[in-house]
């Protein structure tokens, strides 16, 4: 049985509207309405011809993004738990996934020596990590994933950087292929992502069931 997301009319329905398979929707975040964010889901055809679009919008932004991580979590794994409603311009869609272990704001700097400190918005997903310009921002700017310590992947507290942290909170997540450079506002923030992202890194699985337990402190 293909795995498919569902929208009622109203959520005392019991036949859905409309039933689409996750294997034949493409997903993007994009800005709707000046700086409202909204999740895009597209339908394609059995020859990925481009269908009909669905503009799914949500209370708050972190919602959305709850959505956009648990289909693609549910894409990947072929499987995923929902609870709860979600609104689509007053229609009701299956549920809030709860899979999200810590989102927040953290500075970052890139990977020259001069580049400047700045505000991001990190969220961390299973052992998927986003990050935007600011909380409201409809489309990430960067991400990557963690793997187990073995391949390379590890946390380090603190940074070296010729241009100063803007505080002495910061800390780094190494990749084979990059190092993260972040700093956080105060050191009880710090410890909490560190312990998201050490028990991530530590207890490596593409279950999301065995990482349940790594959410923020």
């Amino acid at each position: 049985t293909p795995l498919t997301i569902e929208y009622f009319t109203e959520s005392g329905h019991s036949e859905p509207k409309c039933r689409l398979p996750l294997s034949q929707l493409e997903l993007h975040l994009e800005e709707c309405e000046r700086t409202r964010s909204c999740l895009v889901l597209t339908h394609l055809s059995d020859t990925g011809v481009s269908g009909r679009k669905y503009y799914v919008r949500t209370a708050g932004v972190d919602l959305l993004f709850d959505w956009y991580f648990a289909l693609l979590t549910a894409q990947a794994a072929k499987a995923a738990i929902f609870y709860g409603t979600l609104s689509r311009a007053g229609v009701g869609v299956v549920s809030e996934a709860k899979s999200v272990s810590k989102t927040g704001q953290l500075y970052k700097v890139g990977t020259h020596n001069f580049d400047m400190w700045r505000k991001r918005w990190f969220s961390v997903n299973q052992t998927h990590v986003t990050y935007c310009a600011n909380k409201l921002s409809a489309l990430p700017q960067g991400d990557f994933k963690l793997g187990p310590p073995e391949n390379g992947y590890r946390v380090e507290v603190g940074v070296t950087h010729r241009i100063p942290a803007p505080t002495s909170h910061t800390f780094q997540i190494v990749t084979p292929e990059r190092t993260y450079k972040l700093c956080a506002d105060t050191s009880e923030e710090r410890d909490s992502w560190l312990h998201v992202f050490s028990c991530v890194i530590e207890n490596y699985t593409e279950s999301e069931e065995d990482l349940k337990h790594c959410k923020s402190i």
